[in-house]
């Protein structure tokens, strides 16, 4: 009897730990989740403020060039004009709907829902030092070969005797 209480009491422990570590894993996916989701619904929003303001502002700009337009030609024209203008870049933008919304889109998503591997993310972070380093260098180079060019040369003191010699007439 006495062997079977403390495999009872080791299988409740390891009950008890794997329960403990269910509840840190859901809880940190619970976590995860809700920084995801505010991640996506605040670029929402800020996307949308941002379209209603450019769509204003190009509500205004539209006018303001049809205006334009009607000053040189029939104003009818000047406003068919400027929606012949929209019609193109309605139709590019179903033509390249797929460059435009779709592939930029599925790239937000896929980098905010789905994370790279560590290994990945030190490689990336050594890959971009060692650009930094050589962008560096590339710049201190063409400082150096542009410095060294004559017309940015410093004057040469040639004359130093002259000046001495000025010197002592002085004391």
């Amino acid at each position: 009897m006495s062997s079977q209480k403390p495999l009872s009491a080791n299988l409740s422990a390891m009950f008890t730990g794997v329960k403990d570590l269910g509840v840190l894993y859901f809880e940190k996916a619970r976590l995860k989740t809700t920084e995801k989701i505010t991640i996506l619904l605040a670029t929402v929003a800020y996307s949308a403020v941002v379209m209603a303001l450019g769509l204003v502002c190009l509500v205004f700009v539209s006018i303001g060039i049809g205006h334009l337009l009607a000053t040189t030609l029939a104003p009818h024209l000047a406003y068919l004009i400027i929606a012949a203008f929209y019609l193109i870049i309605f139709v590019l933008a179903i033509v390249f709907r797929r460059q435009l919304f779709v592939d930029p889109i599925a790239r937000f998503m896929s980098r905010l829902l789905v994370e790279k591997p560590e290994e990945i993310r030190e490689a990336e972070r050594k890959a971009d030092e060692v650009e930094r380093k050589n962008r560096n260098d590339r710049i201190k180079t063409k400082i150096d070969e542009i410095l060294s060019r004559e017309e940015y040369a410093l004057p040469n003191n040639e004359s130093t005797d002259e000046t001495d010699n000025g010197d002592e007439n002085i004391n």
